[in-house]
C-alpha cells in the first residue's frame, strides 16, 4: 500500500509541475560570449637582405623588401623592431663614426616614398613601431589581420673600421596584439 501511495504523490506532482501555469517575466537573462586574441603572429618573407660591398663611409638602401604578413587570431598586431651587433661595430642612431654603423628600417610601399631619420634607426632595444618610429607611408603598428607591411633597410657603414671583414647584423622582428 506503501508503494501506491508514492506513486500517487509522484504522479500528482508531476502533474503539477506539468501543468504549471506559465508567467510573463518583465527581465530576461542572456549569454554573451568573447574570445579575447591571444596570439600574435607573423609571416615573414622576402629576405635576406645583402647589401653586398661597401666602402667605409657610404650608405645604401635595399632593392627589395621584406615582407611582413599579419597571420594572427584576426586581430591587429603592432610590430617591434631590434637588431644585434656584429663583432667589432655598434650600431648607432645618430651619424656613424669608427666602428659605429646605422642600419635603418621603414614600412612603405616602396624605399623611394621613405624620409630616412633617427626615427627610422635600429637598436638593440626592441622598439614597437609608431607613426613617426619606423614609419615611410605606411606604419607597423595597429596593422590588420591578414594585411601585409614591407619593410626597406638603409645601412651607413662606419667611416672607419678595425674590423673590416663581412658584417651580418641579426635584426629581430616582433608582434604584439593590440
Amino acid at each position: 500500500m506503501k508503494k501506491y501511495l508514492w506513486m500517487a504523490i509522484g504522479a500528482i506532482a508531476l502533474l503539477t509541475v506539468v501543468s504549471a501555469p506559465a508567467f510573463a517575466a518583465n527581465s530576461a537573462s542572456f549569454n554573451v560570449t568573447i574570445s579575447i586574441a591571444t596570439s600574435a603572429d607573423i609571416m615573414v618573407t622576402g629576405g635576406p637582405i645583402d647589401f653586398g660591398i661597401k666602402g667605409a663611409n657610404s650608405s645604401a638602401v635595399s632593392s627589395n623588401a621584406i615582407v611582413v604578413k599579419n597571420t594572427g587570431s584576426g586581430s591587429t598586431e603592432t610590430y617591434s623592431l631590434s637588431l644585434s651587433d656584429p663583432s667589432g661595430w655598434t650600431s648607432v642612431t645618430t651619424a656613424p663614426d669608427f666602428d659605429k654603423y646605422r642600419l635603418s628600417a621603414a614600412f612603405a610601399t616602396t624605399a623611394d616614398v621613405v624620409t630616412w631619420g633617427t626615427a627610422n634607426a635600429l637598436t638593440t632595444v626592441s622598439t614597437p613601431a609608431s607613426t613617426t618610429q619606423f614609419a615611410g607611408d605606411k606604419t607597423g603598428s595597429a596593422v590588420p589581420y591578414n594585411e601585409e607591411r614591407s619593410i626597406w633597410l638603409k645601412i651607413e657603414t662606419p667611416t672607419g673600421t678595425s674590423s673590416p671583414s663581412q658584417k651580418t647584423i641579426a635584426v629581430t622582428l616582433s608582434a604584439t596584439v593590440d
